[in-house]
């Protein structure tokens, strides 16, 4: 609209919205047969788009940094998930990759993991990341498009890494793994970022406010 010379004064911006979660417990610990590792969870596509192999270098060089098991879980299928996992086995990393496939369980992966990562090439606004959140995990994402909406200096939930960067990936992820007050501010601001930000409340409150207003 900008380019359109549309008055800026007259844009204003209205994120989607999400269902907040009512409760959150979770059997995929269980399920697993994981007890005390820490579960990175990201729900996507074997697609390039998804920039699952700067992910994969990620857990590569967070392998190096960790001071505790960890368990990147990834739901979702695709037609690259072979080669994804051919590659993950090259790297000596098939034994800390746990593939779901399609699940239709989210809340339930969601409420059982620690932290979402998002490494995608592009993105719009990552309703996967806004679930996360909204389940209490800071977020490590890459720096593209509409992720930096949801991760950055003011909500303070997590953080934003240009793609491509896998030790900056990877260090981000350790500082969670490895820092629990930092983790837990982070859990507090998800939260609250989901319930004052983007809940489906505050913009059917802010649609409606709009058409009142004109």
């Amino acid at each position: 609209l900008s380019e359109s010379r549309y008055p800026d004064g007259k844009i204003e911006v209205i994120y989607n919205g999400i269902s907040l979660p009512s409760k959150k417990s979770s059997s995929l610990r269980e399920e697993l047969g994981l007890t005390d590792e820490f579960i990175i969870f990201t729900m996507a596509r074997y697609n390039p788009i998804k920039g699952l192999d700067f992910l994969l270098q990620s857990m590569y060089e967070l392998k190096k940094l960790a001071d505790r098991p960890f368990k990147l879980v990834i739901a979702g299928d695709g037609e690259e998930k072979e080669k994804f996992f051919k590659k993950a086995e090259e790297m000596s990393l098939k034994e800390n990759i746990i593939s779901l496939g399609y699940r239709t369980d989210s809340a339930n992966l969601l409420s059982g993991s620690d932290i979402y990562v998002n490494s995608s090439v592009s993105e719009a606004l990552s309703f996967g990341i806004l679930e996360g959140i909204s389940y209490g995990l800071p977020a490590v994402v890459s720096k593209v498009g509409g992720n930096t909406d949801i991760v950055n200096e003011e909500t303070d939930l997590g953080f934003a890494v240009p793609y491509g960067d896998s030790k900056a990936f990877a260090k981000a992820i350790a500082e969670l793994m490895n820092n629990k007050d930092l983790y837990n501010r982070m859990s507090k601001n998800a939260v609250k970022a989901a319930e004052e930000i983007f809940s489906r409340e505050i913009m059917m409150e802010k649609t409606f406010e709009i058409y009142s207003n004109n």
